[in-house]
C-alpha cells in the first residue's frame, strides 16, 4: 500500500536553532469508502504546517488538511479524510487520525474541535457533522496556498474532494452524478439516492426532501425520530405516498412509490409532516431497490440545509 500522507513545507520556515510549538488534534478515520470532516478552531500568532503523525498506519487513505484565517490569530483548520474501499482500515492498528499542528516559530497554540461528520455519505448527520458540512458547502475552498495545508506525500497526489455536487447536493442532477463519478473513482462508497432536506417554509413539523437516485428505486420513505409519527405527505408527480404503518409497518415513516418505480437521473422532490417539531437533520432517507423486497433497505444521503430565517 502507499504511503497514505506526510507533509508539505510550511510557507515560512523556522528560524535556525527555534523549535515550534505544536498541538495535536484527532479525528476518526471512516469506514471502507465513507468520507469524514472535522474542523478545528486554532489560535496562533505563527500558523505553520500540519503533518500527519501516524500516515504509515492508514494505508491508502487519503487525508486532506487547510486552514482559513478567520481574524486575527484565529484559524479555522479543516479536515477531509476519504477511506477507499480497497480496506484502508485493515492497515492500521487504530482508528483515529492524529494530526500534528506546527507553529513557524516559537509562539503559544491552542486548538479546540467544532465540527465533525463521521462518515458524510452514509451515517445519518448528527446536528454537529450537519453544521459542519453546511459550511464547506457555503465556502466552497480553492486549492491553493495556506497555513496548516498539508497534501499526499507520494507522487504529490492529493486527494480532490470538493464539497459540490454530491456532498452538497446544490448542483443541477447532471452535476451531482459527475460529481458522484468523481467521487467512486477516488474509492467512495457513494449511496445510489442523495438530495438536501430542509424545513419547509416556518412549518417546524414538515421538511421538504429534494433527491436524485442513480439506481431505480422502488420505494423511498422518510422517518423522523423515534415517537414523532408521521401525518401527511406529498409525492413527486407520478408517485403515491401513505404513512404510518400503511407504509413499512413504522409509525414514523412516510413511502413514495412509483408502479414502475422511482425515476433515475430526475430531481424528486418529497414532502411529509409529522405531528410532533421535527428538526430536518433528525429526518433518515431509505430506499428500496426496485424488485427487491421492502424490507432490502438502502441508506440514502441526505444532507440537512439551514433555512434562513
Amino acid at each position: 500500500m502507499a504511503r497514505a500522507l506526510l507533509v508539505l513545507l510550511a510557507a515560512l520556515a523556522l528560524p535556525a536553532g527555534a523549535e515550534a510549538a505544536s498541538k495535536t488534534v484527532k479525528m476518526r478515520l471512516p469506514s471502507d469508502g465513507g468520507i469524514s470532516v472535522a474542523q478545528y478552531r486554532v489560535t496562533t500568532a505563527a500558523p505553520g504546517k500540519a503533518v500527519i503523525r501516524n500516515s504509515r498506519r492508514l494505508g491508502d487513505a487519503k487525508v486532506s488538511v487547510l486552514g482559513r484565517r478567520v481574524r486575527g490569530r484565529r484559524y479555522e483548520v479543516t479536515v477531509v479524510a476519504l477511506n477507499p474501499r480497497s480496506g484502508a482500515s485493515a492497515a492500521q492498528t487504530d482508528t483515529a487520525i492524529s494530526i500534528l499542528l506546527l507553529t513557524s516559530r516559537p509562539a503559544p497554540i491552542a486548538a479546540a474541535k467544532t465540527g465533525a461528520a463521521d462518515n458524510v455519505l452514509s451515517e445519518p448527520a448528527t446536528p454537529r457533522g450537519a453544521t459542519t458540512v453546511s459550511r464547506l458547502c457555503a465556502r466552497p475552498r480553492a486549492r491553493g496556498r495556506g497555513r496548516f495545508f498539508a497534501g499526499r506525500g507520494s507522487g504529490n497526489r492529493r486527494i480532490r474532494v470538493r464539497f459540490t455536487g454530491v456532498a452538497c447536493q446544490e448542483g443541477t442532477p447532471q452535476e451531482t452524478l459527475e460529481a458522484r463519478t468523481g467521487l467512486e473513482s477516488l474509492g467512495a462508497a457513494v449511496p445510489s439516492c442523495m438530495g438536501t432536506t430542509e424545513r419547509f417554509g416556518d412549518s417546524a413539523t414538515e421538511v421538504v426532501v429534494r433527491a436524485v437516485c442513480t439506481e431505480q428505486a422502488r420505494l423511498f420513505s422518510l422517518r423522523a425520530q423515534p415517537g414523532n409519527a408521521a401525518l401527511d405527505c406529498l409525492a413527486p408527480s407520478g408517485a403515491s405516498c401513505t404513512c404510518g404503518p400503511a407504509c413499512r409497518g413504522t409509525a414514523e415513516d412516510a413511502c413514495f412509490a412509483s408502479p414502475g418505480g422511482l425515476p433515475v437521473g430526475t430531481l424528486m422532490e418529497f414532502r411529509a409532516a409529522w405531528t410532533q417539531p421535527v428538526k430536518p437533520e433528525d429526518v433518515a432517507g431509505i430506499w428500496v431497490p426496485q424488485g427487491s423486497p421492502v424490507l432490502d433497505t438502502r441508506p440514502a444521503y441526505l444532507r440537512a440545509v439551514q433555512t434562513p430565517r
